[in-house]
């Protein structure tokens, strides 16, 4: 039996995090306790078997600020980020005229059980380390490659099956920022650093046969890439500042959000950007749609199919999908722990999301989810591998 962290987060059925209650486990006869923070998630250290040993199970129990139980229930140790699901009428609430607390309702007798994030694997990258020279390392996927870079170099791996081959090695010449895949046009697209140039940029896109072209070139210091997977459109932005722009016809068109940008993607056509405390969904003038709190400072975005966007919270280990539909509003659904990995991203041909680890890629196919047209009616769990 190993020793690990058990993550997890308490919410309402609507998705609102659950802060400050306490969430107590207890294994042949200790007690582990953590309390929720400000986006309802916690972390136990706890015993958690090996997947070859017969998991045990520990006694959970989820009370309120003032010690009163609201769940109770047996959790198996499997080692999964674990989503506990609150009923609204388990809470106390105020009685009329007297402002006491009421006694609240017993909870539902079947606790919503975790969602299983379905299939998941690993595909080793030969050679990966070639690409680990200096630089924050980056990886895309489309058509049938996966492409990693770091520092000035880009390798690009062919996939059939299971298996990678290659890598080629593509020298481009000047520092990677950012990379993205474009499905419209199977390409991986990069933000570089243009040759000579302190505050130039370029965008380059590798194509079909495997060369670099340059598309975009101007004056700038942006240092994050999106490109939309609707209409190939392209923005950037500086990382830690209020500024971002739109690329359109070869033209730069900056914005100010008045908050500073952690990094940005692409929801359909619209685009999601990630501050200090929140997700805002931008508008086609770049006006704000739709806010939804958020820790932005470790954030990393990645723009995945149907209108959603991944959050990448590297301090965490986590990745959250973001689901966007009708009226533009934003919910957090599934979580998947992905541990020490360094990057992530999108494979648009396979509907996977990856996560860079080491010498391989790990990927998972999210379930699939229908956005109901009231949040605040559908339960949302959150749960994923380690």
């Amino acid at each position: 039996m190993t020793r690990k962290s058990l993550v997890g987060r308490v919410a309402l059925p609507s998705g609102q995090a659950l802060t400050g209650f306490t969430v107590e486990l207890t294994v042949d006869g200790r007690k582990h306790t953590a309390v929720t923070d400000g986006i309802g998630e916690f972390r136990l250290e706890s015993p958690v078997c090996t997947p070859a040993a017969e998991y045990p199970s520990g006694e959970l129990v989820v009370r309120l600020p003032d010690n009163q139980i609201v769940l109770r229930e047996q959790y198996p140790l499997d080692g999964r980020y674990l989503g506990l699901t609150i009923p609204r009428d388990a809470l106390p609430r105020a009685a009329p005229r007297r402002g006491a607390l009421l006694l609240p309702q017993p909870p539902d007798d079947a606790p919503v059980e975790p969602l299983d994030v379905g299939d998941h694997g690993e595909i080793l990258l030969p050679l990966i380390e070639q690409a680990r020279t200096v630089g924050n390392q980056q990886i895309a996927a489309t058509g049938n490659v996966i492409a990693a870079a770091s520092g000035s170099s880009l390798l690009i791996w062919t996939v059939d099956g299971g298996e990678a081959r290659g890598p080629d090695r593509l020298d481009v010449g000047a520092e990677v920022f950012d990379v993205a895949g474009d499905p419209l046009r199977t390409e991986i697209v990069l933000l570089a650093a243009r040759a000579g140039k302190r505050k130039g940029r370029e965008l380059l896109a590798v194509t079909g046969n495997g060369q670099l072209e340059q598309r975009w070139a101007g004056a700038g210091d942006w240092d994050i890439l999106a490109v939309s997977p609707e209409d190939a459109a392209v923005a950037m932005a500086v990382a830690g500042s209020t500024a971002w722009a739109e690329l359109d016809g070869g033209e730069v068109r900056v914005h100010d959000l008045g908050s500073a940008v952690h990094d940005l993607a692409f929801a359909g056509t619209a685009i999601v950007v990630a501050t200090d405390s929140e997700l805002l969904m931008l508008g086609p003038t770049g006006e704000v749609l739709e806010r939804m709190q958020w820790p932005g400072q470790a954030t990393r975005l990645t723009s995945a199919d149907a209108g959603r966007v991944f959050g990448h919270d590297r301090g965490g280990g986590r990745v959250t999908r973001v689901l966007t539909g009708p009226g533009r509003r934003m919910i957090a659904d599934t979580t998947i722990f992905v541990g020490s990995a360094t990057a992530v991203g999108w494979w648009w041909e396979r509907a996977v999301l990856l996560a860079l680890l080491g010498d391989r890629i790990a990927w998972w196919r999210p379930p699939s989810v229908v956005l109901q047209p009231a949040p605040e009616q559908a339960d949302i769990v959150f749960v994923g591998p380690f």
